[in-house]
């Protein structure tokens, strides 16, 4: 699993997903939403078997708009730690893959859907993640499209975390499309690894240095590490950056963790 080849063509599939999520123009208002949200009728679709929590995902910005206050007791990690950098950073090494894999595989079922149906689909899949103890717990994660802009296509996503280590201990990963009001459902569909982009954007040391910040590494921590220079830091994060045309620290540890770069 940790070996992955090299394609052209799943480039092509990348900057139409990119496309899609940095399309959206509209930014809803979440004041007021978040105190109702337990009473969003798409919520009873979901049920837990396990302690959970729940969170929202700003689709444009790849950051979380919204956590429960539940997440930090789930996952032994204090609030102030949360953030989508970190989380990306504790996903098991053997389930990156297919984490990727899942990511990519929603990307392309929402871009195939008309915008209307978007909003009729839960994304279900499992991974394995670090707590603060130091124990891999797994990870059922369910996603709905809870804020769509006018044309339907999200904006922001509703999910839900709920530990399912003592009903799976082990095995692999699944990945399901399920279908809501009467729409059909695809249960348990296929791993396709994603692949590294052979014509790469960022050079080796560059990679070196965005795992580093995926794992929470401040700057001056990065350069001790690589025993190199605060400022070469500071200029190789720039240039990141600038590469992968990001505007944070966050999109591009997004982008690294859906291309494959770490």
């Amino acid at each position: 699993m940790k070996s992955m080849l090299k394609i052209e063509n799943r480039l092509e599939v990348y900057k139409e997903a990119e496309k899609i999520w940095k399309g959206i123009s509209a930014e809803p208002q979440l004041k007021g939403f978040i105190k109702e949200l337990e009473l969003h009728q798409k919520l009873l679709n979901i049920f837990h078997t396990g302690d959970f929590y729940h969170y929202l995902f700003n689709v444009r910005k790849m950051e979380f708009a919204f956590i429960s206050p539940e997440m930090p007791g789930i996952l032994d990690y204090p609030m102030e730690m949360i953030s989508m950098p970190f989380f990306l950073s504790i996903i098991h090494p053997d389930d990156i893959p297919y984490f990727m894999s899942f990511e990519s595989q929603v990307v392309q079922f929402f871009n195939n859907l008309p915008n209307e149906k978007i909003g009729k689909y839960k994304v279900r899949y499992d991974y394995r993640v670090k707590k603060g103890n130091g124990e891999y717990m797994r990870l059922l994660h369910q996603m709905l499209t809870i804020i769509p802009d006018e044309s339907g296509m999200p904006v922001h996503s509703f999910c839900v975390h709920t530990d399912i280590t003592y009903l799976k201990p082990s095995g692999t990963p699944l990945l399901s499309f399920i279908g809501l009001e009467g729409e059909p459902s695809y249960i348990d569909i296929g791993h396709q690894p994603v692949l590294n982009i052979s014509k790469e954007r960022i050079s080796k040391r560059e990679k070196e240095i965005v795992t580093l910040l995926a794992k929470g590494y401040s700057s001056q921590k990065i350069a001790d590490e690589l025993f190199i220079a605060r400022s070469t830091v500071d200029s190789h994060r720039k240039n990141i950056l600038h590469k992968t045309a990001s505007k944070s620290t966050s999109e591009v540890i997004a982008q690294a963790i859906t291309k494959g770069w770490i």
